[in-house]
């Protein structure tokens, strides 16, 4: 179900019979909220994302044709590279529709926002599973951006404060108290001191 006024779907949990919970709500941006709009316009019953040939999206038919996009972009950058031209976009095997869910998820925690809402809108049950599946990813992809900023560190910038401001080294005093001079070596203990004491018999 489509609701414009929250944009957002309303589709059943898929762990409804075992769980009993409510409707998933998964919000879209206007982009998709329009997308929608318009192809349930064309489709009033059923599924509303269908191929060309009218039959709906399932999970094998979603994990073809990302494997047959794959395939073109990687010719047509192979073909790019033939003539002497950058080699442009390729995909890679890692291109699934999982991996923009998992880019989706990465980005939102990355960008600060609320764990548990990123988790409701995932359809996780809560924010653990969302911290479990995710926080050593977003934890190396941190670091990684890190090591990209200090990289692009202008040449010579000081790490915590500049150098300039750090107060000169003062040469050391001689016993005479004028510097520069070698300083004075340290007095002697007084006598009695410092010596091993060896116990009474």
């Amino acid at each position: 179900m489509i609701d414009p006024e929250a944009s957002c779907w309303r589709v059943p949990h898929k762990t409804r019979r075992k769980t009993g919970r409510p409707a998933r709500v998964v919000p879209l941006t206007p982009e998709m909220l329009a997308l929608s709009l318009r192809l349930a316009a064309a489709q009033l019953e059923g599924p509303i994302f269908r191929n060309t040939e009218g039959k709906p999206w399932n999970r094998n038919s979603v994990r073809c044709r990302f494997r047959n996009l794959r395939r073109r972009f990687d010719r047509e950058a192979d073909a790019r590279q033939a003539r002497g031209e950058p080699a442009g976009l390729r995909l890679g095997g890692e291109a699934t529709a999982y991996s923009y869910r998992h880019r989706f998820g990465t980005d939102a925690v990355l960008a600060g926002q609320q764990t548990k809402l990123v988790a409701e809108a995932m359809g996780h049950v809560d924010g653990r599973e969302l911290e479990r599946r995710y926080a050593a990813h977003v934890a190396a992809e941190a670091g990684a951006l890190g090591a990209v900023a200090r990289a692009v560190r202008p040449a010579g910038a000081a790490t915590t404060r500049d150098s300039s401001s750090a107060p000169a080294p003062t040469p050391a005093a001689s016993a005479s108290g004028e510097p520069g001079a070698s300083p004075a070596p340290p007095a002697p203990a007084p006598p009695g001191r410092g010596r091993r004491r060896h116990p009474r018999s």
